[in-house]
């Protein structure tokens, strides 16, 4: 717990202090050895309380345990161990550690008494309240008394370590997307063939050399012949999310503008196709070109958040600058997510692009985050009077798309219980 500041500290100081120097003053005008003598006792109190806390402040030692990740307003247990290694016992200890993905910042916590060679456990936990991003904790400052509490010493130490804050994932189900992107995924003319996956495809007649294991054996006593189950193999997409980080296109502040709303929704997407079995890659441009090839697996997908978590709305590149760029690389066949956080788009690049896309077989899927009722900032750019709204452009390309408003699909995200969901 946090000692209670304590008010007569100083007032004790200054008094031995002016008791001290007045002494001192009476024993040299009176010429009385007595009161001089008095005088230095006092003075060698005063610097032996000083030298107590000096000391014990120098031996003691801190180490911290906390974990390296976390997401957003999860609350992380920080756990510190405070050991007394100098020769003397440290007083009225208090221990102050900052943590700063934590609205309040620092933590402080009190030792009354801490003997030579005795350690204690200090823990506590804090929310990830700002956010996602690379957060630092740290340095601890120590503080320290003297016996007769009148000195107040205090040492910082720089122990510091980071806390990647991942974002959030929105609920696809909440907002109605979750069907939208299995199809995308799937493609919308695939047919379900005979492979080795989990689901019932059908049942046909046993062949000569295969297993009796597959043998379907009421099925097949009901036929009056041999039957093995047929599975329907698993389908699998190279999936690619083009974000845009333009520093022009940002709407709004804090956890409700537009670009931290499109990477909580680009970390939904990707969780969504990688707990699928489907591949998934990630483009952007922070200032520093981000370009994550479709890989899968649960190390990818910790890859993707960890990208996700370190973004920052700083990027030159406006975003269709950056569909051009990265749209040759994407894989031929493969599913392409665009996050738009505009509602309007230059309608030729998107017309290009899809020209392209289309005769490689790729799919594409637009969700658009409705940023105008978002503040705009000084810097943003100008609307252009050839922009269309995104919607408008991929109606007349066939190319699916998906507005989220925040006003009325965000809203949903924070009912109870809703903020412990994961994409799904």
């Amino acid at each position: 717990m946090t000692q209670e500041p304590d008010p007569g500290r100083p007032w004790r100081l200054g008094l031995v202090l002016a008791t001290t120097i007045f002494t001192a003053a009476l024993g040299v005008l009176f010429r009385n050895p007595q009161l001089t003598a008095l005088a230095e006792a006092l003075g060698c109190s005063l610097g032996l309380a000083w030298l107590w806390a000096r000391i014990s402040l120098a031996g003691l030692e801190v180490s911290r345990s906390a974990p390296a990740q976390a997401s957003e307003d999860e609350w992380i247990r920080v756990t510190l161990t405070l050991r007394q290694t100098g020769p003397l016992p440290a007083l009225r200890v208090e221990l102050l550690d900052r943590f700063v993905a934590d609205a309040l910042f620092e933590r402080a916590d009190a030792v009354g008494r801490l003997e030579r060679g005795q350690a204690v456990v200090l823990t506590f936990e804090r929310p990830c309240a700002r956010g996602r991003g690379l957060f630092s904790l740290g340095p601890v400052e120590l503080t320290v008394q003297d016996p007769f509490g009148l000195f107040r010493l205090s040492r910082t130490v720089p122990l510091m370590d980071e806390v990647v804050v991942y974002p959030l994932p929105l609920s696809l189900q909440t907002l109605g997307l979750a069907s939208e992107l299995e199809r995308a995924f799937r493609g919308e003319g695939s047919q379900p063939h005979a492979g080795q996956g989990t689901q019932l495809l059908g049942l046909r007649e046993l062949r000569a050399g295969e297993r009796a294991s597959r043998i379907h054996w009421r099925a097949s006593a009901r036929l009056d012949r041999l039957v093995v189950m047929e599975l329907e193999a698993p389908s699998r997409s190279e999936v690619v999310i083009f974000l845009d980080l333009d520093r022009g296109s940002l709407r709004g502040v804090g956890r409700g503008s537009n670009v931290e709303i499109a990477i909580r929704l680009a970390a939904a997407v990707a969780h969504f196709a990688l707990e699928r079995g489907h591949s998934c890659g990630l483009v952007g441009d922070d200032g520093t070109p981000h370009w994550l090839p479709p890989k899968g697996g649960a190390r990818q997908r910790f890859q993707i958040l960890d990208t996700l978590a370190r973004l920052q709305p700083q990027g030159e590149v406006d975003f269709e600058t950056l569909l051009r760029r990265g749209g040759a690389r994407v894989p031929a066949g493969s599913c392409v997510v665009l996050l738009f956080n505009r509602y309007e788009v230059e309608p030729d690049t998107l017309t290009e692009l899809w020209a392209s896309w289309s005769r490689r077989g790729v799919r594409a899927l637009v969700l658009v985050v409705d940023d105008r009722r978002l503040l705009a900032h000084q810097w943003a750019g100008e609307r252009s009077e050839s922009e269309e709204p995104v919607s408008a452009v991929c109606w007349r390309l066939g190319i699916p798309f998906l507005e989220v408003e925040r006003a009325q699909d965000l809203e949903k995200q924070q009912e109870p219980g809703r903020r412990e969901e994961v994409a799904t």
